[in-house]
């Protein structure tokens, strides 16, 4: 149990630590070794694929990487990151697959817990038109909000556990309540994407008989009218917004790059520039001023391959637990946040292993 436990902090921990630091050292480093540790203790090998992986993507940011060292800029932090990001993953798989009965339950309670903080958010301030989220800002909280969901949700995804349809039912409104308290717009689009792979589940849905329709029915419709009166932020898309104003900013700044600094582009010009003095919250954006055209490449096959992962049924889990991390990387944070973008459908396209592996999880 305690096992058990430590793997799921420690897995956590290395999707979600970002940028956080203890007397400026970055906590990524210190998860990283226990990390390395544990999979030596575990007996999960290192392979070669790992070290390819790591060795192209260490090509493509190699000039952004030295220039970053030498100009002493807290980004290069991130470039490190996303090239030793490869050698969690296998841990990842091994955690997902090994104790997924575990990870749903205390998904399952954080869930729970977060819900009850909310609801005690609306008593102390007496109103429901807070934004909450705890720990990391509300941009990066819906992420956290939607692994511990698909944590939850994971066995019965994939028909490991007996379906109940009440608490399936139950589970998701808690979920997409906890999302609506966040108050961030790109909660709508994960809601979409998620919608439309629970559909694309047909095991779920079979046993959805009448009523159980008209209670969905009915729980969509007041789900509605509680954004519409209380969690309006959600759609609330002006040019009047600040939030907005400055995302469009930043792709009136990536035009006029590439329009007017036409070389610039093919190497970037480092987190250090003239153009965007803070990260674009677009992993696009991002990529090509900062890292250059490569960079920018290896990033657009990244998102490519992980959306064809929703048509592919051998690869719908990992959709359903990163989806949000995706959608998110266009409207957030900046490559602290968004280095799995790049390296988690590149290490998944380069390791039958793994897919072999929910292969027969899918044929179970």
């Amino acid at each position: 149990m305690l096992n058990k436990l430590f793997l799921y902090i420690l897995i956590f921990c290395l999707l979600f630590v970002g940028d956080f630091k203890i007397f400026g050292f970055p906590l990524f480093f210190f998860f990283y070794f226990i990390n390395i540790c544990y999979r030596i203790l575990l007996k999960i090998n290192f392979q070669l694929r790992e070290l390819y992986l790591q060795f192209i993507i260490f090509i493509i940011f190699y000039i952004n990487i030295l220039f970053e060292v030498f100009e002493n800029n807290n980004y290069f932090n991130s470039l490190f990151i996303l090239i030793l990001s490869v050698n969690y993953l296998p841990l990842f798989f091994n955690f997902i697959f090994k104790q997924y009965s575990f990870n749903s339950k205390i998904s399952f309670i954080f869930l729970i817990i977060i819900f009850l903080l909310n609801l005690f958010s609306i008593y102390i301030h007496n109103s429901i038109l807070t934004r909450n989220s705890y720990v990391f800002g509300p941009n990066i909280f819906y992420r956290v909000l939607s692994y511990f969901f698909s944590l939850t949700i994971f066995p019965y995804f994939l028909k490991l556990k007996k379906f109940k349809i009440y608490n399936i039912i139950i589970l998701s409104l808690i979920f997409l309540l906890n999302l609506f308290f966040t108050g961030s717009r790109t909660v709508i689009f994960i809601i979409v994407f998620y919608l439309f792979l629970f559909l694309n589940k047909k095991s779920l849905f079979s046993l959805f008989k009448f009523k159980y329709l008209l209670l969905i029915t009915f729980s969509i419709n007041l789900l509605f009218i509680l954004i519409n009166k209380y969690f309006w932020r959600l759609l609330y898309f002006s040019n009047t917004n600040n939030s907005i104003n400055e995302r469009y900013n930043y792709y009136t700044i990536f035009y006029n790059f590439i329009k007017n600094y036409k070389f610039s582009y093919l190497l970037g010009v480092s987190s250090n520039n003239i153009f965007l003095h803070f990260y674009p919250h677009n992993i696009f954006i991002e990529n090509i001023i900062y890292n250059g055209i490569l960079a920018f490449i290896i990033s657009l096959f990244s998102f490519l391959l992980f959306f064809s992962f929703f048509f592919i049924k051998r690869y719908n889990l990992i959709f359903l637990i990163f989806i949000s991390f995706f959608i998110g990387s266009l409207f957030s944070g900046s490559m602290f946040d968004n280095y799995l973008c790049i390296t988690l459908p590149l290490f998944v396209f380069n390791n039958k292993i793994y897919i072999s592996e929910i292969d027969d999880y899918n044929n179970k």
